[in-house]
């Protein structure tokens, strides 16, 4: 019975949190929340899934059968470690930056489009959500940098930073 509750509550947390995706600004609320609160196990399930990445991928010309796109798929899981570390030295850089994410308040969510080149002459089309927000009478910036659409739910990419204003 615990077991059924806690795959339950996993799921729900899940809907929750995908739900809310609706546009750039969601997920940076989503984001801000969740850093704010110390939940970043709810952040990380809102990465790209495998079939995320696949499903753009034939949307953008991606040929699945190529070395290159397997290969791709064999380091993701690396990929998403390597965001998770990310973030988690974002959290503990809150005591070099002597501020709390707990105290912190939202100031105001941007968001910005911008198309990026392919090396094949292809554009993808990306959105940067920049998150202000202040605490201790500092001014920050969380920046991501390559957020993407998937089937209409906003996920981030791999690009996070903190920055001082």
């Amino acid at each position: 019975m615990t077991k059924y509750l806690t795959i339950l509550l996993y799921f729900t947390s899940c809907i929750l949190v995908t739900k809310g995706q609706s546009t750039p600004e969601e997920l940076g609320n989503i984001t801000f929340n969740c850093f704010q609160k110390l939940e970043l196990d709810r952040f990380y399930i809102i990465k790209p899934t495998i079939r995320d990445l696949a499903k753009f991928g034939k949307t953008m010309g991606v040929d699945s059968s190529s070395e290159e796109y397997k290969q791709f798929l064999k380091r993701y899981p690396s990929v998403i470690e390597n965001f998770k570390e990310k973030c988690s030295k974002l959290l503990s850089d809150s005591a070099r930056l002597h501020f709390s994410w707990t105290q912190s308040k939202l100031d105001k969510i941007e968001s910005t489009p911008q198309s990026v080149s392919l090396d094949d002459g292809r554009t993808l089309n990306i959105m940067i959500i920049e998150i202000h927000f202040h605490s201790n009478n500092r001014r920050f910036k969380l920046l991501l940098g390559d957020v993407n659409s998937y089937d209409g739910i906003w996920k981030p990419g791999n690009n996070i930073d903190l920055t001082t204003q």
